[in-house]
């Protein structure tokens, strides 16, 4: 009996596994989809685990048009750093808890945790773009650039 072939066949790409999971992300609704996590395994020589690990990693980049997605470092380094004030800050700033939408839907925030810039925290994200050294100072003006203001 000859196995079905997998509607995630990856043999003729050339893309390293970040843009190919990025591209799967894109492909189906901004999630990268459960069936498609042993060929990204086969194909790349990774374990299940980390297959796992790398697809949820992608699924912390949600570029999506005039909404935005801001992801403030609450790993060990940027918190020593007042990281997670800062993130509580915010939070409270905007009137949102972790994980909410500000009302006109332009801005969710979200726990991030490390994005490789440990030495420069605290660190944030905002859709693709990674932010070190960040403060109150940088906060306001990335919320103005963003077009989002506290209610």
């Amino acid at each position: 009996m000859t196995a079905s072939p997998s509607p995630f066949d990856l043999s003729d790409t050339k893309a390293g596994v970040l843009p190919e999971l990025r591209r799967l992300q894109a492909e189906n609704g901004g999630r990268v989809p459960d069936e498609a996590l042993p060929a990204i395994a086969e194909h790349f020589g990774l374990s299940a685990f980390e297959a796992r690990a790398l697809a949820i990693f992608a699924e912390s980049f949600h570029p999506d048009g005039g909404r935005h997605m801001l992801g403030i470092c609450r790993g060990r380094c940027c918190s020593a750093r007042g990281g997670r004030e800062l993130g509580d800050a915010i939070a409270e700033r905007l009137g949102l808890a972790w994980w909410g939408e500000t009302a006109d839907g332009r801005l969710e925030l979200e726990p991030a945790y490390c994005l490789g810039l440990c030495d420069n925290g605290p660190s944030a994200r905002v859709d693709d773009e990674l932010i070190a050294r960040l403060d109150r100072i940088g906060v306001a003006a990335l919320l103005a650039e963003l077009g989002v203001t506290p209610p």
